[in-house]
């Protein structure tokens, strides 16, 4: 870890905001107040976007190629949000996490590069509307077959219902299977590239066989199979995204109501601190009206808050170390 010696130190941090306000890469360096004293490199924390991943296969391929560099201690990868979290032993760019990332067929973005816009609902939902108008077609001869009705739609028909959902909107998953395959691994792209283009391979030669026979009608063609297979996992996906980006929301107000910073009380002295310089047996002071930066056991009390409206001993986890409160009485 960094040594933290006091006015080194702060000049330090002075130097790490200065070079990001310019726009340069961070750099991992320490300061001492012996500078010919030999300093044990310090642990760098990553915390990064990693675009491409369509399944929990994808996040277990990127994780172990995160931790096959050299230098990562420990890397965990969240299929949820798609960030990368990894943490070196010594200083680590990231120009080598990201190629190892790309290698293994995904994308890595920098942490501090913003995220691609977003579609808009409506435009996310156009591909899967569009390709079920044209794969629903296909369906009703099989749904008319219930009815014992033998129709089906003519070959050359099917062929061009079937293809642009093959390869238009099915794009998608033939460059990610690509992206796998690439890496070494399969993925749910490739089972789904794999298997409608098996139905669409097998529909053609059935027509073509039966167009090299005259009066041979074409036997039965599987065009619906791969259309619909490509339609519902794209719905399935969008619905995925859909959840996903409600739960982000709902997580990003949570940690909204957080106070960045507490207020703390130490040998007689308040001070605002920020919230991960917290340790256990602080005494936090929480005014009325402010939210409570961590949970704790009472203290003491001698104002009223709306968010604590009463005090009993043992009432609170006991994430301080603080004594329990048994009457209302002022802070020392």
């Amino acid at each position: 870890m960094p040594l933290r010696v006091g006015a080194f130190q702060a000049r330090a941090d002075r130097y790490r905001l200065t070079v990001d306000t310019v726009g340069f890469p961070r750099s991992n360096f320490t300061m001492s107040s012996q500078p010919s004293a030999l300093v044990s490199p310090a642990r760098r924390d990553w915390s990064f976007p990693v675009d491409g991943m369509s399944c929990a296969a994808c996040a277990g391929r990127v994780e172990r190629a995160l931790k096959a560099v050299p230098g990562v201690a420990e890397a965990s990868v969240n299929m949820a949000t798609e960030m990368a979290s990894v943490r070196a032993d010594a200083p680590l760019a990231f120009d080598g996490l990201e190629a190892a990332v790309r290698k293994a067929g995904y994308a890595a973005r920098p942490p501090e590069t913003p995220a691609p816009p977003a579609p808009t609902e409506a435009q996310a939902w156009r591909p899967v509307i569009a390709a079920a108008a044209l794969s629903v077609p296909l369906l009703l001869p099989m749904l008319v077959g219930l009815f014992g009705a033998a129709w089906t739609w003519p070959a050359w028909l099917q062929f061009l219902l079937a293809t642009p959902v093959q390869f238009w909107f099915g794009a998608r998953f033939y460059a990610g299977a690509w992206r796998a395959l690439r890496g070494g691994g399969a993925n749910m792209d490739v089972l789904v590239a794999l298997g409608t283009s098996a139905a669409y391979g097998l529909s053609l030669y059935e027509w073509w066989a039966a167009s090299r026979m005259p009066g041979m009608a074409a036997g039965h063609l599987y065009f619906e199979a791969g259309a619909v297979v490509i339609t519902l996992v794209l719905l399935g996906r969008q619905l995925e995204a859909r959840a996903k980006r409600q739960t982000t929301q709902a997580l990003r107000a949570l940690q909204a109501l957080q106070p960045d910073t507490a207020r703390v009380r130490r040998d007689g002295v308040d001070a605002d601190i920020a919230i991960a310089r917290l340790r256990v047996g602080d005494r936090l002071v929480v005014r009325p009206g402010e939210r409570f930066a961590a949970s704790a056991r009472c203290s003491c009390r001698w104002s009223a808050s709306p968010r604590w409206p009463r005090c009993w001993p043992g009432a609170w986890p006991a994430a301080t170390g603080s004594a329990r409160c048994w009457t209302p009485s002022p802070c020392s």
